[in-house]
């Protein structure tokens, strides 16, 4: 049985060459492109999904005439050159004119010249997924959107940064990850053989992405994009905000809402209506419970399949150890994070805990040095108590390693601790948001990163289906 929205974003389709559907939070937007497909059984339809993940979930789902990939894997057919599995295509762009290994540089000096090497590599990624054809004002947009900082003159940095994407763009030897998206639109080489192109989570697109929207259009593509703007969390790793609104104006859509949530608990709902007030629970849905509690609480309730979200992952790491000790099984979501500190612990090649000990400190005092925004100093410290934390609990470094792999492991089953972000398109039938009374920065954002806070709160709140537990 289909909601009248449900019926008019579908029957939409059927007249309109460009739709968008704003759809809030367990609307069943996945189970609508698939009635779709579906209801257009004479056309082909292309959908991008937001990770593998997604495309596994979703290829399942799909009729016959439907196909489900990520952006980067339906792109890399339609641009030259291999992939660099090494990832040193703009590390030797950039590079020479960062070397901070020539010779003559004191300690200081190097650890300066990396910094602003990172920097570039950052910037140029950005630029790449922001603008085909940047220019100096578009650096400086970004320079100051992302809080970025280099002890070069700004003049170097912008002039820099644009000589740098236009080398990679002329290099088609190899290609990196910006590159498999970036090179299929700045060369308008996507030849469409389906007839319906959809993006999906599209609230996390980068300006680049949503031009293949308006390229596919012209080509005579029926073109849709789906998403929650008050699910765009992503803002920090280079997704536009404000990419809804800007697919509107790009390509003038016919607006359809999805505001009906079949996942969550009515008073669950009621909650998550203070901070997305145009979000409805459906009428057979459970009552649902929130609760506020403590941690003593917290520790009594908690049990195999129930998740634990918080803002920051050192507030989890702590307690999956403490519940691991009490002989319960669990683990965190998210094993990319692990990855990422386990390559971080590799790379200060401590000999041992001592060792590793001062390597941390350095390492945070050298990325405080140079941060100027509060978000970027919470991720500092955020990884830094990280490691800290796993070095307590450890006698050597190779048992860091081993305790960070045990415990970043997403395939074990019992209770689960996740981040916020990483809770993002998952759902539970008991949920407890850790911190709840510190969840949200608001000490020394921007308005659009204040927003990215309150949307973070909504994603954590609608992932419970029957019970909410809010742990202060």
């Amino acid at each position: 049985m289909r909601t009248e929205e449900q019926q008019a974003a579908i029957d939409s389709f059927k007249t309109e060459t460009k739709v968008l559907i704003r759809a809030r939070a367990g609307s069943g937007k996945t189970w609508l492109l698939c009635e779709i497909a579906k209801e257009n059984p004479n056309k082909r339809a292309q959908i991008i999904v937001f990770n593998k993940k997604n495309q596994e979930e979703m290829s399942s789902r799909l009729p016959q005439n439907a196909d489900g990939k990520t952006c980067h894997s339906f792109c890399n057919k339609f641009v030259k050159g291999t992939i660099d599995r090494v990832g040193n295509k703009m590390w030797r762009i950039i590079y020479p004119s960062y070397n901070f290994k020539q010779d003559g540089l004191t300690k200081e000096e190097e650890s300066s010249v990396r910094e602003d090497f990172n920097s570039m590599k950052g910037l140029t990624s950005l630029c790449k997924s922001y603008f085909l054809d940047p220019k100096p004002d578009d650096i400086i947009f970004l320079l100051s959107h992302y809080d970025i900082t280099f002890t070069v003159p700004t003049d170097k940095v912008i002039s820099d940064c644009i000589r740098f994407v236009k080398e990679s763009d002329n290099d088609d030897s190899c290609k990196d990850f910006d590159d498999m998206i970036r090179k299929a639109v700045l060369n308008n080489s996507i030849r469409p053989n389906f007839d319906m192109f959809f993006i999906d989570e599209a609230q996390d697109n980068t300006p680049v992405r949503s031009l293949m929207l308006e390229q596919l259009s012209r080509k005579g593509v029926q073109v849709g994009a789906v998403g929650d703007d008050r699910q765009a969390v992503y803002g920090f790793a280079g997704a536009d905000c404000e990419s809804l609104n800007k697919i509107i104006d790009l390509i003038k859509p016919n607006v359809m809402p999805l505001t009906i949530n079949f996942r969550c608990g009515k008073q669950i709902i009621e909650y998550a209506k203070k901070i997305v007030p145009d979000i409805r629970a459906f009428d057979g849905s459970v009552d649902g419970v929130v609760s506020n509690i403590d941690y003593d609480e917290f520790y009594r309730l908690i049990s195999d399949g129930d998740v634990a979200i918080s803002r920051y992952n050192k507030v989890i790491i702590p307690i999956c150890f403490k519940l691991i000790k009490e002989g319960r099984k669990a683990t965190i979501q998210g094993r990319d994070f692990g990855a990422m500190l386990i390559k971080m612990v590799k790379d200060f090649k401590a000999k041992d805990i001592d060792e590793f000990y001062i390597s941390i400190e350095r390492w945070k005092d050298r990325q405080l040095k140079y941060c100027k925004s509060e978000s970027a100093t919470e991720a500092i410290n955020d990884r830094f108590e990280c490691l800290r934390y796993f070095a307590d609990n450890s006698n050597t470094v190779e048992d860091i390693i081993k305790k960070i792999d045990s415990i970043f492991n997403d395939t074990k089953e019992g209770i689960k601790l996740s981040t916020a972000h990483k809770s993002k398109g998952l759902e539970w039938r008991r949920v407890f948001i850790l911190d709840y009374n510190n969840f949200k920065m608001n000490k020394g954002l921007k308005p659009w990163q204040l927003l990215q806070e309150e949307n973070l709160e909504y994603v954590a709140v609608t992932r419970a289906k029957e019970n909410l537990y809010l742990v202060n």
